[in-house]
């Protein structure tokens, strides 16, 4: 693979990877019962060792953290964190999120994650996932969005049809949507790609009205891109993006990297300013290495995480792993945006769950919430990166110096 410099022209790789992970990971998901029935996972493996790394090609010292039990939900909501809201995009505020934005992603959460900062407990933003329907009674969705059998957060839900009507339902939504519980509805791998998104959001109807220019489904159509270019190369990224979402530039992208042979995993994560209102999407990756990440989401019961119970273990565990090793470089960027709003595919979905509740929640002084915060400073425009950052993990295999690494 070429290095990723401006002057080399690449071969587009983001598709026919994720395609090629999928294809493996998706005959392993249904091996373990997951894709088409999201009951009864088997939950094996056990919180991992965690590791800390800031900089390029930075070793870090390794420390340990199990799961640990969290608090019980008792942050004050509604209208005292509603009356600090104002302050989020405040100098010297802890940053929140304004809004989410997933696609195909799993469940994250043994009950809906709620938005501590809103009366109601809604997120602002989108939830999307494809839904083909073959008969009076029988569908089939993107697999991902039926892989297990926790709950989403509340949170406004699009079902994505392709020439007829989509559902939308604001918020709350409908958290246990999709599931398998009547046995008629089915995942289906073919479902989970950007060209089975982006067509049906910019070509939605709702109750037979064309909605692609009203929000939340022209944001939803705009961030779909960025959530599938964190997969390919900066430089295959930075042209798409221009192409497709103008306004919008890549100013970080930061991949952490662990392992190697087949242990080998990369997890990047990428913000996209825009150039105009200087607000920012922070981008999470889905799997992109079944032979390491597959855990990550067949490993389901519940833990605590910033002071909620019942999180996904794997999601809660990946997003630890990912903000314990990126935060010191990413941080900095978000302290320079107008609003924040997180994007996910695929497990990228849930780490925004997660992570958007507990930047939400308040909780300044617990250890995961400091983890993953950053503090607001005055919106700035800034430079569009020309290569990204790496923290490499101890005894991790450096395969390039500009991940994705072939």
């Amino acid at each position: 693979m070429l290095s990723g410099s401006e002057s080399e022209e690449e071969s587009p790789l983001g598709a026919s990877r994720l395609k090629t992970w999928a294809a493996f990971g998706g005959a392993a998901l249904l091996l373990l019962g997951v894709a088409a029935v999201p009951t009864g996972l088997s939950a094996f493996g056990s919180p991992t060792t965690h590791s800390t790394a800031s900089g390029s090609f930075v070793e870090a010292a390794q420390e340990e953290r199990v799961a640990r039990p969290s608090v019980s939900e008792s942050a004050p909501r509604g209208a005292q964190l509603a009356a600090d809201r104002t302050l989020a995009v405040q100098e010297g505020a802890q940053g929140t999120v304004e809004a989410i934005y997933t696609y195909g992603g799993p469940g994250s959460a043994s009950k809906p994650l709620p938005n501590l900062l809103s009366e109601d407990g809604c997120f602002n933003g989108l939830r999307a996932y494809t839904e083909d329907v073959l008969g009076p009674v029988t569908k089939q969705v993107d697999a991902a969005a039926i892989s297990n059998s926790k709950e989403h957060p509340k949170v406004p839900v699009a079902v994505l049809r392709w020439n007829q009507d989509s559902l939308y339902v604001p918020c709350p939504g409908k958290p246990i949507w999709p599931n398998d519980r009547d046995g008629t509805v089915f995942g289906e791998w073919s479902l989970h790609w950007e060209e089975d998104y982006v067509p049906r959001l910019k070509h939605i109807k709702v109750n037979g009205t064309d909605s692609a220019n009203k929000d939340p489904f022209k944001t939803s159509q705009e961030f779909a891109h960025l959530a599938y270019k964190i997969y390919d190369s900066l430089l295959n990224a930075k042209k798409a993006i221009a192409k497709d979402v103008p306004g919008w530039k890549i100013v970080a992208l930061e991949t952490k990297v662990s392992g190697a042979g087949t242990l080998y995993d990369e997890d990047p994560v990428m913000i996209a300013q825009h150039s105009t209102t200087l607000d920012c999407a922070l981008v999470f990756a889905g799997t992109n290495n079944v032979a390491n990440e597959l855990t990550s989401s067949t490993t389901t019961y519940g833990t605590g995480y910033c002071g909620f119970d019942d999180v996904h273990v794997g999601y809660r565990n990946e997003l630890w792993h990912v903000t314990k090793a990126l935060w010191p470089a990413i941080a900095p960027k978000l302290a320079k945006c107008g609003k924040v709003s997180c994007v996910g595919h695929s497990m990228g979905g849930p780490l925004c769950d997660i992570f958007a509740a507990c930047a939400n929640s308040g909780r300044t002084e617990d250890p995961d919430y400091v983890q993953q915060s950053w503090v607001v400073g005055a919106p700035e425009a800034m430079d569009e990166i020309s290569e990204g950052g790496v923290a490499l993990m101890p005894g991790a295999q450096k395969k390039c110096d500009q991940p994705p690494c072939d």
